[in-house]
């Protein structure tokens, strides 16, 4: 948190992932990239929201993210545990992500409980259009993109929510009083399992703490959620650009995206649609942002630059440009913030939006 009392991206990385790979900076350029009116008036990016919260050993720095960062605007800070051990290949169930888990947690009910919501991002994954006027229409306290490549509505309360098919590197909480009982009751779980002897990831716990809310009868009434729509939101893992899910009917499997096999590029009409891109199963991290690196230079060419199509985003309490109506997000009399992200170095890595009543970006 900040010395004027806002809220920013926050993201976790272990020290040592800023070394020898582009993915933070490919994340993190694209958040550069998305450009909106600040408070005041002021030209504003989201990147500059970004705080990166590094998970490195007790009495260690977070140098290497600031040397990193700084020129992009983003703000580093140290998270110490000694479950963060250098030069490990922290794979998916070893203790380091076990820890990662207990940290996206207690990150994400810390901005809740500061009265602010959080888009939280995995940082394997390149934004393409500011999704927050898009997050923000929904009007729904939590959203987050789906495992698989099904065809949903996303614009109403999903009333099976959650499913199986969730993939927390995307996710939207808004601060309302239900979604911070959430997070001690995930916490809960996490923990409770861990002494136990039986250890959960952050992922199957979230589902669970959300089916814990549906049997209590807790949700949609004091709680709503849906999942966003695949091919709006897509992951590598459903296709090599993602989800197709026309003519499909509401729940029906949709088909994997494919590149033409001529040009190499994914189909212009799929790509002018996308706000990011997720990688979450696609190799370490180098591999991760080799692909990453593609995507961009791919919309670059077909679409234009990350950003371009961005829908109008004006902060409130700063004067509106001239002769320009006022978009859904200041209509809607919210107040933006910042933004958090989260990760980990051979796992995923993450970042987070946050808006704060009363307070601008």
């Amino acid at each position: 948190m900040r010395k004027d009392g806002s809220v920013g991206l926050s993201s976790q990385h272990f020290e040592h992932a800023f070394e020898g790979n582009d993915l933070w900076h490919t994340f993190l350029q694209s958040l550069r990239n998305i450009t909106f009116v600040g408070a005041g008036g002021r030209q504003d990016h989201l990147a500059a929201h970004l705080l990166a919260a590094v998970l490195t050993l007790p009495n260690n720095t977070a140098a290497s993210c600031s040397r990193h960062s700084a020129a992009l605007g983003a703000h580093c800070a140290a998270v110490r545990s000694p479950m963060f051990t250098p030069h490990d290949a922290y794979g998916y169930m070893t203790l380091p992500s076990f820890a990662l888990s207990f940290a996206k947690i207690l990150t994400l009910a810390n901005v809740l409980s500061a009265g602010a919501d959080v888009l939280f991002l995995d940082c394997d994954q390149v934004l393409f259009k500011n999704p927050l006027p898009y997050l923000l229409e929904r009007d729904m306290d939590v959203q987050l993109t789906g495992g698989g490549c099904f065809a949903r509505e996303d614009d109403k309360p999903d009333p099976g929510f959650p499913s199986n098919d969730i993939n927390i590197g995307f996710v939207y909480l808004r601060a309302v009083p239900m979604a911070i009982r959430a997070m001690t009751d995930w916490l809960h779980i996490v923990v409770h399992r861990a002494r136990r002897g039986s250890p959960t990831m952050d992922q199957p716990a979230f589902h669970i703490m959300f089916e814990d809310l549906l049997a209590d009868g807790l949700m949609p009434k004091y709680i709503t959620g849906t999942i966003l729509r695949s091919e709006l939101f897509p992951q590598y893992c459903n296709g090599p650009c993602g989800c197709n899910t026309k003519g499909k009917k509401l729940g029906q499997k949709g088909n994997a995206e494919r590149r033409d096999k001529a040009s190499g590029m994914c189909r212009t009409e799929a790509v002018r649609n996308w706000y990011n891109f997720h990688v979450p199963c696609s190799g370490d991290l180098n591999k991760k942002a080799q692909i990453l690196v593609d995507f961009v230079a791919m919309y670059d060419k077909a679409i234009g630059p990350v950003g371009s199509r961005s829908d109008p985003m004006h902060v409130v309490g700063g004067p509106l440009p001239p002769s320009q109506p006022p978009p859904a997000a200041v209509t809607k009399g919210r107040a933006l913030a910042g933004l958090a992200s989260e990760g980990a170095a051979g796992a995923d890595s993450a970042g987070s939006w946050s808006r704060r009543s009363r307070l601008g970006l």
